[in-house]
């Protein structure tokens, strides 16, 4: 995805954007849900080998008219169970998704201002969420060096 960097970024219109870098924010929910993946697929074929002999014990000595109970309880606990399963895997993928955006989004406006000051635009600002707290020392700093920078430009103008 090539990025506009001569477009401005502020925090209003940085929330219509949801996948900043497609790749780097689906990275992390691919890997956490396809491990989960696995290890609910270990955890179910462990617990379908217990469950099976347990139910094939029991059938054998239980009487015809509570074979279908037993059957419609495993099926009930199946449906339940993939239900919550499904719900825990939409819930790691809408996290990871969400905590990816907090961590890309500030980067993206970062670079942004890295090439708007390479390009000569000292005027140009990073402009954070106020719950954008893990770069706020790094865009005040970049804030500061711009000021700084255009303040000089400004001075040599003159001279």
């Amino acid at each position: 995805m090539e990025l506009d960097f001569g477009r401005a970024l502020t925090p209003s219109s940085r929330r219509a954007i949801r996948l900043v870098e497609p790749v780097a924010q689906i990275r992390l929910p691919v890997f956490l849900v396809t491990l989960t993946a696995i290890f609910v697929s270990a955890f179910a074929w462990n617990s379908h080998l217990a469950y099976e002999r347990m139910i094939d014990l029991t059938l054998a000595q239980t009487q015809d008219a509570f074979r279908g109970d037993v059957s419609d309880q495993t099926a009930d606990f199946l449906i339940v169970s993939s239900a919550l399963l499904l719900a825990y895997l939409a819930a790691v993928a809408g996290i990871c998704l969400a905590y990816t955006h907090h961590l890309i989004g500030p980067r993206v406006a970062l670079t942004r201002q890295i090439a708007a000051l390479k390009r000569g635009d000292y005027s140009a600002r990073v402009e954070l969420r106020q719950s954008e707290t893990v770069f706020r020392e790094v865009a005040d700093d970049l804030n500061d060096l711009a000021q700084t920078l255009e303040r000089k430009d400004r001075q040599r103008g003159r001279s």
